[in-house]
């Protein structure tokens, strides 16, 4: 290497550090949005489906926006507000002039509608370069979905290999390599995708060329998806194969060590790629209940007992949280609710009384029939039940005809983030929380489908737990 190469790459080494300590910043004008403070979040890991937040963007009233990120590398970044869900890939050190999607919020049916899906966009970005990566990559998409519309039933019909090396040539002398190391990851796991569509054995060769290549991108979209897809119910595929008995076992066995060992060295896998397949294997049979959901959860337990990386643990810790939450037995998340006098409150003042959480719309005909039977419950367990009856913010101009009704229980109203703690969708929803805070039942049955059967359970249980500790 000539001296000349030598300080070249030292100084592009020193510019691309120097890069990365500055922060990266998005700005605009939203007047539309005057006052909203929409969170910027970053997907990092597969599993629970719980992004990072790396900032906010904070709208002034005069529409006006400038957020400061910090970034260790080009990232693709998105935000979750309204229909939308707004990607960008943003870059250490650069500003960026962002504009919003058009304003259309939710209507209050479209926010309870468990179906509604966000619309993916691309957040615009005012005076970009061809050498901007959002560019790279929107060009490159465009010219991979022409041609795999062309390619379609070779590929997946088909499965052509010849077809698949035909459309990977074609892109590859369309976009020839680049000096954006970013944008050549995000060309080689697209080019991955292909080979996947035809290749239905999906091949330990596959993996191991395609996947296994440590560090592990997640926060590499191509990558994510193609892993997410690879290794879909892992346990359940691997234990179906001809030579499966032994790996079934380990896993109904929940043998931490033998799942792995068994990765790393019967599949020669790197031990960064076999501990996120155990992790998503855990995930997904905990949701196909193609092992005990029981097993899936101690085999979480054992790998903060293990010699795992921190940063794993930590994933696992995440993911076991996420797979209890609101499971009975764990504490009932604490939200905060509005009475009609508007004092504001939190849920866990109700702790020492069995309480009857009722998210309800008095506007919903069938949560008014629930009501009403609410009614007649309170007085056949007068005295032992607490009725807490939530409703959404838009049921508070029904404050006087609600008081008419002498329905049991007290109203208050919450917003939407206290909704989607208990991941409420429908009204009515409801749940049991116990005397210690614990959800008891996990959703609580409703007022004319048994819930009187199963609050005579309830306390029937807490008899026969008073009779065992007398006789101790």
């Amino acid at each position: 290497m000539n001296r000349f190469v030598a300080v070249l790459l030292v100084l592009l080494g020193c510019a691309s550090a120097f890069a990365q300590s500055l922060p990266t910043v998005l700005s605009g004008l939203a007047p539309e949005y005057a006052g909203r403070r929409i969170a910027l979040l970053q997907q990092t890991e597969p599993l629970t489906n719980q992004p990072q937040k790396i900032g906010t963007i904070t709208i002034l009233p005069d529409g006006s926006f400038s957020t400061a990120v910090k970034l260790s590398g080009t990232s693709h970044c998105f935000a979750a507000f309204d229909r939308w869900q707004a990607e960008i890939y943003l870059e250490p050190g650069k500003n960026y002039q962002v504009v919003l999607p058009p304003f259309q919020p939710l209507s209050e049916s479209e926010k309870q509608n468990p179906f509604f899906q966000p619309q993916l966009v691309s957040l615009g970005i005012q005076n970009s370069d061809d050498t901007d990566i959002n560019h790279l990559i929107r060009v490159f998409e465009q010219s991979y979905s022409a041609l795999e519309s062309q390619y379609f039933n070779q590929l997946f019909k088909d499965k052509s290999q010849p077809a698949a090396d035909s459309l990977i040539a074609k892109l590859s002398r369309s976009f020839p390599h680049n000096d954006n190391p970013y944008f050549e990851q995000y060309k080689f796991y697209r080019y991955a995708s292909i080979r996947f569509a035809v290749n239905q054995a999906k091949s330990n060769e596959f993996i191991k060329s395609y996947l296994d290549h440590p560090p592990l991108n997640f926060n590499l979209p191509p990558f994510r998806q193609l892993f997410n897809q690879q290794f879909s119910n892992y346990f359940n595929t691997e234990s179906n194969q001809l030579n499966g008995t032994n790996f079934r076992v380990l896993v109904g066995t929940a043998n931490l060590a033998g799942i792995e060992q068994y990765l790393t060295q019967n599949k020669g896998w790197s031990h960064e790629l076999s501990r996120m397949v155990i992790m998503k294997g855990i995930n997904d049979a905990y949701y196909q209940h193609t092992y005990s959901p029981a097993t899936m959860l101690n085999l979480l337990d054992k790998i903060q007992q293990s010699n795992w990386p921190a940063t794993d643990k930590k994933l696992a810790l995440r993911l076991s949280e996420k797979l209890r939450y609101l499971s009975p037995g764990t504490m009932a998340p604490n939200i905060s609710i509005t009475n009609f006098e508007g004092e504001e409150q939190e849920l866990s003042n109700f702790n020492g009384h069995l309480t009857y959480l009722h998210f309800t719309s008095v506007t919903n005909p069938i949560c008014r029939q629930q009501l009403d039977e609410l009614a007649k419950i309170e007085q056949q367990f007068k005295g032992q039940l607490t009725i807490v009856n939530l409703l959404p913010e838009a049921n508070l101009d029904k404050k006087e005809l609600i008081l008419q009704q002498h329905w049991a229980g007290t109203f208050f109203t919450v917003n939407e983030e206290a909704r989607e703690s208990y991941r409420v969708k429908t009204f009515p929803s409801s749940y049991l929380i116990d005397e210690t805070g614990k959800l008891w039942a996990s959703p609580a049955l409703n007022p004319l489908d048994g819930l009187s059967h199963q609050l005579a359970g309830y306390f029937k249980q807490k008899q026969l737990e008073r009779f065992r500790n007398q006789a101790k």
